[in-house]
């Protein structure tokens, strides 16, 4: 995912934060900053320009089909065992969704990460129809990193024009970012399992039927809940 005018405020939150831009630095894709009417702090070719600009030294570029990227590995796979714990910050800015392999693909980023350093993230969690092969779950993501022992200190979601949005429900393409803090290491991947589905099924037993009767009909006044929802945002776009 390029950088576009619409996405420049939530960089620059970012780039306020504390330690965003430590060394090593690797950015996962050759990312580009591209688009009319670029403001000029951000008009720079890619992002390892931006990051240069800003006095980042020791930055490298992973991409497997660009030929620009100094590291090309299929995250699809492990990655060299030398590559662990290595990078003061590691930045994803729409890459992970278009990876098969998508929990080999946390795994490779987590690692690479040393403590201390930051896992930067921007994913799609609705929407983006045929943008890359996955569309995520941020309860997936949350809790992934939160298992392998990565403290959350920015998240937001936004649309794909760049409206900010407090529940990710009430958009239509929405991303989400994240910037997250490696507090310990790990040497195998925490898979983290979906909540609803774990707390719907820990107590019930072969004689529990109405549990099972109740949890259904929950679930189908909140999947009615969420359509009104929708319905209500839909209106509210068009009048605006």
């Amino acid at each position: 995912m390029a950088i576009t005018k619409e996405l420049v405020p939530i960089w620059r939150e970012i780039l306020r934060l504390p330690n965003v831009l430590s060394e090593p630095f690797l950015i996962f894709g050759c990312q580009d900053i591209c688009g009319p009417d670029i403001p000029e702090d951000f008009r720079f070719k890619d992002v390892k320009e931006l990051l240069l600009s800003k006095g980042v030294k020791d930055i490298k570029t992973l991409d497997l089909f660009d030929g620009r990227a100094d590291l090309k590995y299929d995250m699809n796979m492990p990655v060299p065992q030398n590559e662990n714990e290595k990078y003061g910050v590691l930045l994803d800015i729409g890459c992970l969704e278009h990876i098969f392999d998508t929990r080999q693909c946390v795994e490779n980023c987590l690692k690479m990460v040393r403590p201390g350093g930051l896992y930067i993230l921007t994913t799609a969690v609705k929407g983006c129809y045929g943008h890359g092969l996955h569309t995520f779950n941020p309860e997936g993501i949350i809790e992934a990193l939160g298992l392998n022992g990565f403290e959350i200190v920015y998240l937001k979601y936004y649309t794909s024009d760049g409206k900010p949005l407090e529940d990710p429900s009430y958009g239509e393409d929405v991303g989400i970012w994240i910037v997250s803090k490696k507090i310990r290491s790990f040497d195998k991947l925490a898979i983290p399992q979906q909540k609803a589905w774990r707390e719907a099924r820990q107590n019930i037993g072969p004689k529990d039927a109405r549990f099972s009767v109740k949890s259904a009909a929950r679930a189908i006044l909140r999947a009615c809940w969420k359509k009104l929802n929708d319905l209500k945002y839909a209106i509210k776009r068009f009048l605006d």
